[in-house]
């Protein structure tokens, strides 16, 4: 994967602030400029294939080539408001959750940033992560009728 991330880091440099636009990288990667023989004499690397294919294969990467840094920025906070801020809001009552805590640990090894992934915007991975991240909230909403018994 490691001439994937090369070429969407050389398309993050052509479009810093709004990327190359969504699911571009498949038709960006084919570009002269992203040869991956280019490529190699800049970075001094040993890449034996083109970098090129669907998606980087990198969660973080293909956000960042895709959509620049204003997409990486929205694509973080939608992250921190959906999954931080609920678990610190909650976090008295999360720690004694067990269901709450394994859907949790599944979000935060889809969205590890050093690891491959699939993509996007078009792959089970990002279905399972926004089936997760659905569960994750319908859980923390259920901690509200949780403590009301609690308190009663």
């Amino acid at each position: 994967w490691g001439s994937h991330y090369v070429t969407a880091y050389e398309i993050f440099l052509n479009n810093k602030l709004f990327g190359s636009g969504f699911k571009s990288f498949r038709y960006e990667c084919r570009k002269d400029e992203y040869d991956f023989i280019k490529l190699n004499k800049k970075y001094n690397l040993n890449m034996i294939a083109s970098g090129c294919s669907s998606h980087p294969h990198n969660l973080y990467i293909e956000v960042l080539s895709e959509l620049g840094v204003t997409g990486l920025i929205l694509f973080l906070l939608l992250l921190y408001y959906t999954i931080l801020i609920p678990f610190i809001k909650n976090y008295k009552y999360i720690k004694n959750d067990t269901e709450i805590l394994i859907v949790l640990s599944i979000i935060v090894t889809y969205i590890f940033p050093f690891r491959p992934s699939g993509s996007f915007s078009s792959s089970v991975f990002s279905t399972n992560l926004w089936f997760f991240i659905g569960f994750y909230l319908y859980f923390i909403n259920q901690l509200k009728y949780k403590t009301k018994k609690i308190k009663e």
